[in-house]
Order: structure tokens, then sequence, then C-alpha cells
């Protein structure tokens, strides 16, 4: 009976070690913008006034090096469109880009100061050199 219970011991071992290593070895990787969101009703109303929407997703934050940085996003726009589809909010938004793939190449249309800009870039994983990293809004843009 020792025998079966350092058998079965030493299964489980040698399995714990191998889910381990091809944990370590394929990890999920999902697409991001690399951007804290918060609902566009808490953004410049007035902005949305002018351009005839109630839709979109205000950016609050921006994380230095991520997707949304390198495309030239900024603390303050409005995402309102995600390739050519108006953003119905938050969870779209997030929904729309968590089924992405890396690599995949993403277009949106932001209000920055009341005017539209086109934010052309590519998503990519979430590393930990991006983490903690924040650019503050840029009045001069």
């Amino acid at each position: 009976m020792l025998k079966l219970k350092t058998l079965v011991a030493t299964a489980v071992f040698l399995f714990a070690a191998v889910a381990a290593a091809s944990a370590a070895e394929h990890t999920i990787q999902r697409a991001m913008l690399g951007v804290k969101i918060v609902p566009a009703v808490s953004a410049d109303v007035s902005a949305f006034a002018r351009h005839g929407t109630s839709e979109g997703v205000h950016i609050a934050d921006v994380m230095r090096g991520g997707p949304g940085d390198l495309a030239g996003l900024k603390a303050g726009d409005i995402v309102i469109k995600l390739n050519g589809a108006p953003v119905q909010g938050m969870l779209d938004l997030q929904r729309r880009v968590s089924e992405s793939l890396l690599g995949d190449s993403f277009r949106l249309i932001v209000l920055r100061n009341g005017e539209e800009r086109v934010i052309d870039g590519v998503f990519n994983a979430w590393t930990p050199a991006c983490q903690g990293k924040r650019r503050k809004a840029d009045a001069s843009d």
C-alpha cells in the first residue's frame, strides 16, 4: 500500500510540474489599447452636443508605451468610433478590443478639443513595461 501511495504522490507531483511548465510556455495574451476609460457621460457634454452624439467612451488615462499611446491617444479624448462602427459605451469598446487579435490594426475616431480626429494604431499585448506608466493630458494638442 505504501508503494501505491508513493506512486500516486509522484504522479500528482509530475502532473503539477508539467502543468506549471505548460502554463509558463503557453500564455494567453489579449489585445489591449492601454487606456483607462470612463463613461462618456462624465466627459464634456458640450462636445457631444456639437457632434450630435451621446455615444462614446472618455479616455481618462493612457499607459505610456501601450498601443493607445503609440497611436497618439491622449487623456481627455472621447472615442466615438472603432474601425468605422460607433462605440456604444465602455462594455462595447472593451468587448471589441478583447475580440481583436494581437497585431490587428485599428482606427479610432475621437473627439479632442471639440474636433474629430483619426487615430490609427496596432493592438498589442499588455507587458510589465506598460504597468503604472501613465501619460498626463497634454493641453497643447
